[in-house]
């Protein structure tokens, strides 16, 4: 079995949130374009979710892409359909 933890997210002062995760489905982007991509992200670089309705494997799916527009991954399901939520 694959288990994976992490904190449970919550507000800040302010009221924004922060946590920690990995992107999943980085295999199915185009590569090595999405690799080399990742490997150049730096700290406080914005990334952009992008939900996903018409996904074919999971409508609820959330696409992460950075500011230049590429798609490096998706957010794990478990903050995906909370992420609607947040907005």
């Amino acid at each position: 079995d694959q288990i994976e933890m992490f904190p449970l997210p919550r507000p800040d002062a302010e009221g924004c949130y922060a946590t920690h995760f990995l992107l999943r489905a980085v295999r199915h982007m185009p590569q090595p374009e999405t690799e080399e991509r990742i490997a150049r992200l730096r700290p406080g670089e914005q990334l952009f979710p992008v939900p996903e309705p018409t996904n074919p494997v999971d409508p609820g799916a959330v696409l992460v892409r950075t500011g230049d527009g590429a798609s490096i991954g998706y957010l794990p399901a478990y903050l995906a359909a909370d992420l609607g939520k947040l907005q």
